[in-house]
């Protein structure tokens, strides 16, 4: 019977702040393309996301979200849950959903929880702000991939959109 030596985990506690310190954007694609990767090799896992709705007022509703996975190669599990108010409504022949910004400080609120699974002991949480615009990683993996392949030149610039690049935000402000 081998001794097993107690160790200590301390959970982080991160902000907004310290994440945009500590994981810079290329290190940030560097690990999702690695996730995406072992997810398409079937070395992680993940489940479809869950929407939880219950009505507040009408045409506005509670929405309770979670989304998780698994990245075995870096032994963690994470999951990510965002409890909001949403509006339905009408708009251009079509119905359309906007998240509320009701928390104190007109501010949405959502958490990143990180998991050992070695230990299944939490190591981190914090608030997804970072994650609010989690589709912006795709197109910038995507155009990673693009230029990292080795495809005639006279291809890899026809999907170059070039020197500015217009985005559109339902948060005003965001756009450019």
């Amino acid at each position: 019977m081998t001794a097993r030596v107690a160790q200590e985990v301390r959970m982080l506690i991160l902000s907004n702040d310290d994440i945009e310190k500590i994981l810079p954007v290329g290190a940030c694609l560097d690990v999702l393309e690695e996730a995406y990767r072992d997810l398409g090799n079937g070395m992680a896992a993940t489940v479809p996301r869950y929407d939880v709705f219950s009505p507040t007022k009408p045409n506005e509703f509670y929405e309770y979200k979670t989304m998780s996975g698994v990245l075995p190669g870096r032994n963690i599990a994470a999951l990510r849950l965002n409890s909001s108010v949403v509006k339905w409504y009408e708009k251009a022949g079509g119905v359309r959903k906007d998240k509320l910004p009701v928390a104190g400080g007109d501010r949405y609120v959502g958490l990143v929880m990180l998991f050992s699974t070695e230990t299944g002991e939490p190591l981190a949480i914090f608030p997804d702000g970072m994650c609010k615009n989690s589709v912006s990683p795709a197109p910038a993996l995507s155009r990673r991939a693009i230029w990292r392949a080795r495809i005639p030149a006279r291809w890899r610039c026809s999907v170059r959109v070039g020197r500015r690049a217009r985005t559109w935000s339902r948060c005003r402000g965001f756009a450019i």
